[in-house]
Order: structure tokens, then C-alpha cells, then sequence
């Protein structure tokens, strides 16, 4: 495990890394900007959440984040060979970024080149869960999910999670 020390000179550089629930990272990203930290923010190039929509997407990232706030994005769709170049790129920028903290949110498992793009090892990261347990009526989750939660949840240095009720859901899942 690595501990980098931050000299009071230089802001803390913070890489949040989602593919879901983008406006609650965009605004964790604002935050920790408001806060004194550099954040930046990696996430997959769609608009699901948004309709399909998206120039929405990244308007609300914008809203949300501030302008300050570097967003990087991973084009095309999971499976695409097309876009090794493009991840293979953000890769490279991440390392001569080289974050103070890695924090991931639950839904990065969607697609394994965001795990690539920001250098996901085990015990570099913190690992955010919103939904330990698929709300009642929710599909479960797919295949490529479904075989990386359990991983990422071991592997992560710190786990967050929003209530005391849905710790409890995750130890017991």
C-alpha cells in the first residue's frame, strides 16, 4: 500500500472514477474542490443517465463540477476495441498525474477499460457503494458486474457507504 504525503504547499489531487451516478460524483468533485483538494474526474462518454442525451451529460457535469474541474472521458461503448488508443492515452495521463487518492464509486465495474484508465490496484483506492442490494424492482446486475463487485469491494483500501442500514446490507451480501 502506498501513503503519499501532501505538502501544505500543494492541494491533495483526487481522481474520481464513475460510470453511474454522475451527478452524485460531479458534485463530490465540486465539493472536494470547494474543500482545497484538485479533483478530476474520469468517467465514461454516455448519457444514460441522461436520457441518452449526451451534450446533457456533460452540461450537468459542468453545472455540477464547476469548470475548474478536469473532466476525462472513456469513449465507446465497454467492448470496443477501437477506443484501447483512447484509454491506453488516459492511462498514460493518469500516471504522470500521479493522484494523492483514487476514489471510485459503485457502477465502474460496468466497463473494465475505467478500471485501466485510472490504475485500479488492489488497496490503492477507496471504493464507494450506493446500492449494497439492487432496489426492489431493479434488474440484477450483469454478468461483467456482477463478477468484479466482489473483487473491488476486497481489493479497496477504504470502503464508503451512505447509512449504517446499507453497511449492514453489505456484510450480510
Amino acid at each position: 500500500s502506498r501513503v503519499t504525503a501532501v505538502s501544505a504547499s500543494r492541494r491533495p489531487r483526487v481522481l474520481i472514477a464513475c460510470d453511474w451516478l454522475l451527478r452524485y460524483a460531479a458534485g463530490l468533485a465540486g465539493g472536494l474542490a470547494d474543500a482545497g483538494a484538485a479533483p478530476l474526474l474520469t468517467t465514461r462518454d454516455h448519457g444514460l443517465e441522461f436520457g441518452g442525451d449526451v451534450v446533457e451529460m456533460r452540461a450537468e457535469v459542468r453545472r455540477l463540477a464547476g469548470s475548474e474541474i478536469p473532466v476525462w472521458t472513456v469513449p465507446g461503448r465497454p467492448r470496443q476495441l477501437a477506443t484501447v488508443a483512447a484509454v491506453r492515452r488516459l492511462a498514460a495521463a493518469r500516471r504522470r498525474l500521479d493522484p494523492d487518492v483514487l476514489h471510485l464509486q459503485s457502477g465502474v465495474e460496468n466497463d473494465l477499460r475505467m478500471l485501466w484508465a485510472v490504475g485500479a490496484r488492489p488497496r490503492s483506492y477507496a471504493y464507494t457503494i450506493h446500492d449494497p442490494v439492487p432496489h426492489p424492482g431493479d434488474r440484477p446486475p450483469g454478468l461483467a458486474r456482477s463478477l468484479l463487485a466482489g473483487p473491488l469491494l476486497r481489493g479497496a483500501g477504504l470502503v464508503f457507504v451512505h447509512a449504517e442500514a446499507l453497511r449492514e446490507d453489505l456484510l450480510l451480501h
